[in-house]
């Protein structure tokens, strides 16, 4: 996009009753392309969805699009924001600032400030280049109010799996899932297909505020027998 600071709408609106709008916010060097699969399943599904390309492009310019479109009211609710990699940061970020705009979030492959990019410009190994981009932080989790959804591959090399589940912990209404033989990119990697059906159900259950799916025998009463 040639400015930093505005979405692009993904794929034609819903024809049927829009079922609340998703935020996605790209991290660095990823396009709208690389994540076609995900955003084409939410359009399918019935949600709008806003994406903004790599973030790390222009943190603030991104910020105040993002803060500036969740604020809208005419957005289709439940408003969930959607972020990887640097997104997810800065996802985590705007939620804990916009509480009454955003009503829950999904974070991937989250950065903190201990992350690390295994590869600087001169494509040699340096694991400390720090992954954070210039004048963004990891919110404390405790400030982060909404239901959250976090995803985190066990053989993520940028952050260490221990890292983040350390920061997700502290959520108050927060879920980890760690996804077996991913790596940093685990909306694109080996699990893509089943971490994509758990954001779906995730979206699904903020609009009813109830489960999804119970159990059905739980609640009858036993058959004399």
């Amino acid at each position: 996009m040639l400015d930093p600071a505005g979405s692009s709408e993904v794929g034609p609106t819903p024809t049927v009753h829009v079922r609340g709008t998703v935020v996605v916010l790209l991290g660095a060097g990823e396009r709208a392309d690389d994540f076609a699969r995900l955003t084409d399943r939410l359009v399918f599904d019935g949600y709008r969805v806003e994406l903004f390309d790599d973030v790390s492009t222009d943190v603030r310019a991104v910020r105040a699009g993002v803060e500036r479109l969740v604020r809208d009211r005419t957005l289709p609710r439940p408003v969930v924001l959607l972020g990887s990699d640097v997104g997810a940061t800065l996802a985590a970020s705007v939620a804990a600032d916009s509480v009454a705009a955003v009503d829950a979030v999904v974070l991937t492959g989250v950065l903190t400030p201990a992350s690390r990019r295994g590869l600087g410009p001169d494509r040699r190994d340096d694991r400390t280049r720090r992954a954070l981009p210039t004048g963004l932080s990891l919110p404390a989790a405790r400030s982060v109010v909404q239901p959250t959804l976090v995803f985190h591959g066990d053989g993520d090399r940028v952050t260490e799996v221990a890292d983040a589940v350390a920061w997700a912990a502290q959520l108050p209404r927060g879920s980890v899932r760690l996804v077996g033989q991913g790596g940093h990119d685990v909306l694109r990697g080996p699990g893509h297909r089943t971490v994509t059906a758990s954001i779906v159900l995730f979206l699904e259950r903020q609009r009813s505020d109830d489960p999804v799916l119970v159990d059905a025998f739980a609640a009858r009463t036993p058959r004399p027998t």
